[in-house]
């Protein structure tokens, strides 16, 4: 009776950690002389001023500069809204003129 054993047949092809640092290739039936290094993940650290807050005051930064960007645009285009409105009122004006009721 074999206890504590693991076949090796049942495992599927791949990269098998051997210990911390060393991985080996198991072929689905035995195990080949290929090792490889463990990969390990890389962290890199955030570049900014203020840690967690940097994305939130860019985006703000930004919108803010968005918006100045289009101030003038705005600008034009209430002043000419304006200017529309300002000769449609005249206009309606010297027509109410011209309708009135001549009284004697």
């Amino acid at each position: 009776m074999t206890t504590g054993l693991i076949l090796a047949t049942t495992a599927p092809a791949g990269w098998y950690q051997i210990n911390g640092q060393v991985r080996r290739w198991f072929d689905g039936r035995r195990w080949t002389e290929h090792y490889a290094p463990v990969l390990t993940r890389v962290t890199s650290e955030r570049l900014g001023l203020g840690g967690e807050n940097v994305s939130v005051g860019l985006h703000v930064m930004m919108v803010i500069m968005t918006l100045g960007a289009w101030l003038p645009v705005w600008g034009v285009l209430t002043a000419l809204r304006g200017i529309r409105n300002r000769a449609f009122n005249h206009s309606l004006q010297e027509r109410r003129v011209k309708l009135a009721p001549i009284t004697a």
